[in-house]
């Protein structure tokens, strides 16, 4: 009779772990994608102001904004773990990440949550490696260091052991909130690639090199609230001078460890121009009226700018100008034409190449030429772009015809609005 009870029991606890198993299973995926647990009892506080939901060995913590009554994925924190696992809403207002050399504040609370769970429930046992940090994290006055190729938190003179999920998490918080803030430029001059993050708040022209100004092969207005006060980064065609008469010099440190200059004049204290002669000796930014902190808001971002070789110049072997035009077919007025930068060129290419042509074709006439020459070909090659109700269509004499889709016309559209420029 005993043996009897214990095989029940036995297989009661059996089916109860095993229920455990997968329910606990189901529902981490559910609250991992942002949804609510499906096999648990659910409890609210008497305030309202958090809901528990009882699974078989497990529960999920969840803190609602206004009312346990609205929809589960308005909750400002949640956690799942065991039936033991303690879980309160962060207690600091906002948290500090610098990662390649940028900083930000990070202040919703969900990501606070995320990153103080991160860093509070390690455990720093362990000796210090000897890898360079990456991310300084700053939270309650408590520095925390990452260091990558270790999987490593350092807190003081211990470290924790940090999983590739977790710090794939933060990383992707501070990227997030960097887009948030800054709208990542980049842009490639004679094969060198220049990338900067602009604040949201400014906005940037490109300006087109014409006869009155032809002393640069590239321009970059930048500006915030008045279009006239401003700073133009500059691509010489020669490498950028500078008068020494009155001239005081201050070296700054941008975030990829370079060094770049400022120079003033006249003990006035409006920065005069930026260069950068350690990476290229033709670029420099010129301060056209920006005063106070409009002025220092420049020198800050201007701190993220790479300037570099560009890796992947294939297609300088084949191409050396590449234009788009209009016809002239639908105006009395002289066609125009656009000379394509570097980067809009592997724009064009990238279009083209993943373009399927056929035979049929609409019949009808392009409104626009690209035109390039070819070393391979030995001379130009031109395609049409043709306007069909609201579709673009490109052209080829030897390919036929293909139809673009709707992201390729927009990055077409970018390209053509600058003919009328």
């Amino acid at each position: 009779m005993k043996k009897k009870i214990c095989i029940i029991i036995g297989v009661i606890l059996g089916v109860i772990i095993i229920a455990g198993i997968i329910t606990n299973y189901v529902d981490s995926g559910r609250v991992g994608t942002g949804h609510e647990p499906k096999y648990c009892i659910k409890i609210v506080s008497n305030d309202g102001s958090k809901v528990i939901y009882w699974g078989l060995g497990y529960k999920v913590v969840c803190y609602v904004g206004v009312s346990p009554k609205e929809p589960y994925e308005s909750n400002i924190g949640v956690k799942m773990g065991n039936w033991f696992m303690k879980y309160e809403l962060p207690k600091a207002n906002i948290i500090e990440i610098e990662y390649e050399g940028q900083t930000i504040t990070v202040t919703d609370i969900k990501d606070i949550g995320i990153i103080e769970n991160i860093l509070l429930n390690s455990k720093y046992n362990g000796e210090i490696c000897n890898g360079i940090n990456t991310h300084k994290i700053t939270l309650n006055n408590e520095v925390y260091y990452i260091k990558e190729s270790c999987k490593e938190i350092q807190k003081g003179d211990k470290q924790s052991n940090i999983t590739e999920e977790d710090l794939n998490t933060i990383t992707n918080i501070f990227e997030k909130n960097i887009n948030q803030k800054y709208q990542k430029y980049s842009t490639v001059v004679d094969n060198i690639k220049i990338e900067l993050n602009i604040p949201n708040e400014w906005k940037y022209e490109e300006i087109q090199k014409n006869k009155e100004n032809d002393f640069y092969k590239y321009a970059l207005k930048l500006y915030k609230n008045n279009e006239n006060q401003y700073a133009m980064l500059y691509f010489y065609n020669n490498q950028f001078g500078v008068c020494g008469t009155g001239r005081t010099a201050e070296n700054i440190t941008l975030n990829n460890g370079e060094r770049a200059t400022i120079g003033y004049y006249d003990g006035n204290k409006k920065w005069n121009d930026i260069s950068f002669y350690n990476m290229n000796k033709k670029i420099a930014v010129l301060n056209y009226d920006l005063i106070d902190s409009e002025s220092e808001e420049v020198i800050e971002f201007i701190k993220t700018i790479n300037i570099a070789e560009n890796e992947d110049n294939e297609i300088n072997n084949k191409v050396t100008t590449i234009s788009i035009q209009e016809t002239g077919l639908s105006s009395v007025a002289p066609a125009k034409e656009y000379i394509l930068n570097q980067e809009e060129i592997y724009i064009i290419f990238n279009i083209i190449d993943n373009l399927t042509f056929s035979d049929e074709t609409c019949d009808g006439l392009p409104t626009y030429f690209i035109r390039y020459n070819s070393q391979e070909k030995e001379g130009f090659i031109t395609y049409g772009i043709e306007i069909y109700e609201n579709t673009y269509h490109i052209t080829s004499d030897s390919k036929g015809e293909a139809i673009l889709a709707t992201e390729q016309k927009e990055e077409i559209d970018k390209i053509i609005k600058k003919i009328a420029n």
